[in-house]
């Protein structure tokens, strides 16, 4: 299963790292050459709807749309959550300086390390205090 599954997404194309291995649904980092695997407490910019590796095109998923992932083990969001990449592209409620991927908008608090439906947007600047 992705890491994260896209609802709607709008699409771009972008040229993938030197050494950058990318699977379908990782969260993903811009930088200097192109795209790559975004970690623990990174800015999320995009979505991999493809796979690629250094030297291709991936096309991503960027933009302002609905977003499906996994919470960290012990994490649980209530709607209007604040929700961010945790360690192994999974979701947790983040620490300082850290970026925002969006808001959590579930009608009930998913369990415990459960799918978490959040609204992404590349271009909010919330960041954690």
């Amino acid at each position: 299963m992705p890491n994260f599954r896209l609802i709607d997404a709008p699409t771009e194309v972008f040229y993938a790292k030197a050494l950058a291995t990318i699977a379908v649904g990782d969260a993903l980092k811009f930088g200097s050459g192109g795209v790559d695997v975004a970690g623990d407490g990174n800015t999320v910019d995009a979505f991999a709807l493809s796979g690629g590796s250094s030297g291709t095109y991936v096309k991503c998923g960027r933009g302002v749309m609905q977003v499906v992932g996994l919470a960290d083990t012990g994490v649980n969001f209530a709607a209007g959550d604040q929700v961010y990449l945790a360690a192994g592209q999974k979701l947790d409620a983040g620490s300082a300086t850290n970026k925002s991927l969006g808001t959590c908008i579930p009608g009930e608090d998913p369990a415990t390390a459960g799918l978490v439906v959040f609204t992404f947007d590349p271009y909010a600047s919330f960041t954690h205090a």
